[in-house]
Formats: C-alpha cells, structure tokens, sequence
C-alpha cells in the first residue's frame, strides 16, 4: 500500500511541478510550448525512469536501454496515432514529433521500465485480472495520459482564436493533467491492489 502511495504521489508531484507550472509562468501559447517541450520530454524521461527502476532487482545498463528503446517505439507509435486522428502529416510535423515524445516518455518509459521492453508483457497488463502495485500505477498513469490527450484534442477546433488552442498546445496539458489523474486513481484504488480479488498481495 506504501509503495503504490509514493510512487503514485512522486509521479503526480512531479506532473504538477514540470508539466503544469511552468505553462501556469510563462503563459501558455504555441512559442512556450516550442521551447518547454524538449525539456519537459528530457525531464520526464529520466523522472519516470528514475521512478520506474527497481535498483534491487535490476541492472542499471540493460534497465536504461530498455527505457530508451521504449520510447522511441513509443514516439513512433504516438505520432501514428496523433496523425491518424488528424495532425498534419507533414506541417507542423516538430510539434506532432514533440508531443509525441512527451506522451512516450509519460508511458513508454515506465511500461518498458517495468517489463524490461517486452511487448507481450506489456500488452498482456491490459488482460491481467491481478496487478502488481507498480504494474497498477504505471497502469492507471499510461490509461490517464491516453485519456487526457484525447480529451483535451476537443477544443483544438473550436472557434475561440485562443493562443492556447492552437495544436499541441491542448493535449500537452492534456497529458500532464491525465498524469496526475491516473496517478490519483491509483492512489484511491491502491487498496483493491493490495487486498481484493483484483490484486496480490505485495510487500
């Protein structure tokens, strides 16, 4: 129950502070994002590897290069899907690259952390009727990552002509905010994990 609490709180300070904040002091427009997303791509990289790693029971070396080729596979897939649901395939392709890396290194990173880059592991926690804790809050972080970009990819088109609006301006926020959603549900529900029929036991 611990364990799930810190990890779920650390991911969730950590989106509060490095995703939110910084758009909250230097306003939130396309030229902030240009600059900050590299940063925060960097940032929460290393973050969620740091947070995912499991220094009793695995090397650092091979951990890292797990994390790395994670999140390249998963840039490349995000960016599939962000052109799929309507970015432009070629104009404005940096930015649909960037938010792609962010929403990479939000799950990409932890997944691959934690299943040491096995695609089978990491699609067969979509199926599982028991979850580890760290299995549960990387899960509930990736389902809140996914679900805020979608979400918030809604007032892209809206008629407002509001700085904000304008692509990927929206589902930056989105993710980030989805973070700590998912990090929150996995805090509440932390107890489902340790002692129902949804969850084992852990230490």
């Amino acid at each position: 129950m611990r364990s799930v609490h810190f990890l779920s709180l650390l991911s969730l300070a950590f989106a509060g502070l490095a995703g939110l904040l910084p758009f909250r002091i230097f306003g939130l427009n396309i030229d902030t994002a240009a600059w900050l997303l590299p940063v925060q791509v960097l940032v929460a990289g290393l973050v969620q590897f740091a947070i995912s790693f499991n220094s009793q029971a695995e090397k650092f070396l091979p951990a890292l290069a797990s994390a790395v080729g994670g999140w390249i596979v998963g840039a490349v897939i995000w960016h599939v899907v962000f052109v799929l649901f309507g970015a432009a395939l070629i104009e404005n392709a940096t930015y649909t690259a960037s938010i792609s890396a962010l929403a990479s290194s939000l799950t990409a990173v932890p997944l691959s952390s934690l299943t040491g880059f096995k695609v089978y592991e990491s699609l067969s926690l979509l199926s599982r009727d028991h979850y580890s804790v760290r299995e549960w809050q990387m899960l509930c972080q990736c389902a809140g990552v996914a679900t805020g970009v979608y979400a918030s990819a809604v007032v892209i088109p809206l008629d407002w002509d509001r700085q904000w609006q304008v692509w990927p301006c929206p589902c930056i926020i989105g993710a980030w905010g989805g973070c700590c959603l998912g990090n929150i549900i996995a805090c509440c529900t932390a107890h489902r994990v340790d002692g129902s029929a949804l969850g084992r036991k852990t230490a």
